[in-house]
């Protein structure tokens, strides 16, 4: 809700801004400011799209003593920093300290877009972006409300324009803003070539993020816990993808100050096609994460789903195979320890997925998973011990080089067995199963 106070906070600071503009426009010449290498950055904003470009250059203006002073002296300035403490309203100071200027000035200089102009003789100057100091107002006053005011957000592969879903509180599964896509781009998360400008649609260059708010500059410690119930959910939930493409983290803010903490994980061209999530896939993945988030996870179901989790990431069929067969053993055969528990383990293995399946109550279909997971045992077993993958060790028809619906239908099997597991009681009395 927009109260009187909040509009007249907006009014307030903008006012000082704008004048702020007109001085530093008017001073350009005398000031201190730098070059910098340009980076990925929304330069305009229209109802159809938003371009993103990335200029050869940008430039920073420096707040020295004598600069913060004039801005300070400014008629307007005395309403402005009692915006700023009303926002803050009793909340931690933000951190922007310049030397011995308070933070007042700090987080409203911050409000004040720079870019490099070339004057009329062809001097190398700044200028003031007018055109986003309403927006740099409105997203400063919102960040000094806040109680946590960092983000960390995992970058997904997956397009689902317009999505908004709050998974739990300091949660939230979105589309990702231009802005981020920006910041993406810079920390490589995302990579673009042989352009220095396009256009970010609904229509196009989409892609996911899961966000976690925090207090702390890069996180409030939740961030590992939640990067692992993110890619159990997105093996459970049967997403198209089982990966992020990477994470950051920054203060939450539209433009972010200074650099952020990073990881590209496994980074994709912005041209490369994203599968379309669809809205029924992304409910599937609101209920599974809650499952997931109330549950207490058996150790061997984290295993296979770590180990599934995993597939995504490599590119040889032996190796997925493998780290698959690994996830079968740890959901069908934790329970068999000593050697004479592990005789047979094969059919152990192929005759408990079997039982445990979706299919459980159609005899055929049984004899199915029961063959198909024999098959995959003996692929696996001739893996490790040095072999390579040949016709006979598939399902009939299936030959090596059309592997990847194989690998599909093992991990379908395999997620589906792990969300049962979840559900009902785990692990459950194989004799009684298999002889009932």
């Amino acid at each position: 809700m927009v109260t009187q106070k909040i509009v007249e906070a907006r009014e307030a600071l903008l006012a000082w801004v704008t004048e702020a503009a007109d001085y530093i426009d008017a001073h350009a010449d005398e000031l201190d400011w730098n070059y910098y290498p340009g980076r990925w950055e929304v330069d305009s904003t229209s109802d159809a799209a938003t371009i993103i470009a990335h200029p050869t250059t940008t430039t920073s203006l420096t707040l020295t003593p004598e600069l913060a002073a004039s801005l300070a002296a400014l008629p307007t300035w005395s309403d402005a920093r009692s915006a700023l403490n009303d926002a803050l309203d009793g909340r931690a100071r933000p951190p922007f300290t310049f030397g011995e200027w308070d933070d007042e000035m700090g987080a409203a200089f911050h409000c004040i877009p720079i870019s490099p102009r070339v004057g009329a003789s062809g001097e190398h100057t700044i200028a003031v972006r007018r055109e986003r100091l309403a927006s740099r107002v409105e997203s400063m006053l919102n960040f000094c409300g806040l109680d946590k005011r960092s983000v960390t957000r995992h970058v997904l592969g997956l397009s689902a324009p317009n999505t908004y879903v709050e998974l739990e509180e300091g949660v939230v599964l979105r589309s990702l803003s231009s802005e981020d896509l920006a910041w993406a781009l810079n920390l490589q998360i995302i990579t673009k070539r042989d352009t220095v400008r396009f256009a970010h649609a609904p229509s196009q260059y989409q892609f996911c993020s899961l966000e976690i708010v925090g207090d702390e500059a890069w996180g409030d410690g939740r961030t590992t816990a939640v990067d692992e119930t993110l890619t159990q959910c997105l093996v459970l939930s049967g997403a198209p993808e089982f990966r992020a493409l990477g994470h950051f983290s920054t203060l939450n803010l539209d433009l972010p100050l200074g650099g952020s903490m990073s990881l590209p994980i496994a980074p994709r061209a912005l041209e490369e096609w994203s599968p379309q999530w669809s809205a029924d896939a992304i409910d599937r993945f609101q209920k599974t994460w809650t499952l997931l988030r109330s549950a207490k996870i058996p150790s061997s179901i984290s295993l296979a789903l770590r180990r599934i989790g995993r597939t995504a990431r490599r590119s040889t069929a032996e190796d997925n195979i493998v780290d698959l067969m690994i996830a079968a053993e740890a959901i069908y055969l934790s329970d068999s320890g000593s050697p004479e528990d592990r005789s047979e383990l094969s059919y152990r293995l192929s005759q408990r997925a079997a039982v445990w399946s979706q299919a459980a109550s159609d005899v055929e279909a049984r004899l199915r998973v029961q063959k198909f997971m024999r098959a995959a045992y003996r692929a696996r077993s001739r893996v490790v011990h040095g072999g390579t993958l040949k016709e006979s060790h598939f399902p009939k028809g299936l030959t090596p080089d059309k592997i990847r619906p194989y690998e599909e239908e093992l991990v379908e099997l395999l997620s589906a067995a792990c969300l049962r597991a979840l559900r009902d009681s785990w692990p459950p009395n194989w004799d009684e199963l298999v002889l009932g």
